[in-house]
């Protein structure tokens, strides 16, 4: 009887490895091949497009603000004024696009006279919370288009009016294709420079 249990010990063992090895591979998730990198490693997101970029950070403002929301965009700091102003005009009509209500740069224009501001070079954040107050807005935009190396950076920031807290900030990487540096160089490559809706 003995030599029955001392013959059983190694097939029960077997059968427990076995279990156990079975066990282990179905709480393993399976991998695609060629597929080594940890999980957790994040990826650094391609460059994209200029409209692209205006049209991913609309979309990041809409997610960010409550319905109903009134915006401002009051300024774009880049390579020349009418730059600004194109850009600006792209961010306006894409936040209406993602059914924003969106001053328009008449009124803010209007609120220049009315408020006297002189301004040169870029707007500060208080400037531009003062004007959002006038305009009765929730929230102003600032932004900015600066060439960094071989790319442009498309960085966007969502400030509350009522709270002065930068709500959001959106920085893209934006590639500097022949359409780009077509539009720079159509809309006149001068010095470095803000353009604040009219100021």
């Amino acid at each position: 009887m003995k030599e029955m249990n001392r013959k059983n010990i190694p097939r029960t063992f077997i059968a427990l490895l076995a279990v156990a090895l079975l066990s282990a591979c179905a709480a393993t998730p399976p991998q695609r091949a060629g597929n080594t990198e940890a999980a957790s490693v994040a990826t650094v997101p391609a460059a994209v497009s200029l409209d692209q970029a205006v049209a991913q950070t609309a979309s990041a403002i809409r997610a960010k603000t409550p319905q109903n929301t009134k915006i401002a965009v009051v300024e774009f700091a880049s390579e020349s004024a009418n730059l600004s102003d194109y850009l600006m005009e792209e961010l306006n009509f894409a936040l209406l696009d993602e059914g924003l209500s969106v001053i328009d740069r008449a009124n803010l224009n209007a609120v220049r006279q009315e408020l006297n501001f002189q301004m040169s070079g870029e707007v500060d954040e208080e400037s531009a919370l003062s004007i959002g107050k006038f305009l009765g807005v929730d929230y102003v935009v600032t932004g900015q288009f600066r060439l960094t190396g071989a790319e442009y950076r498309f960085a966007v920031t969502l400030i509350s009016v009522k709270s002065a807290a930068r709500e959001s900030a959106v920085r893209l990487d934006v590639r500097n294709d022949e359409r780009t540096r077509k539009l720079v160089e159509t809309l006149g490559k001068t010095s470095v420079q803000s353009h604040s809706a009219g100021y």
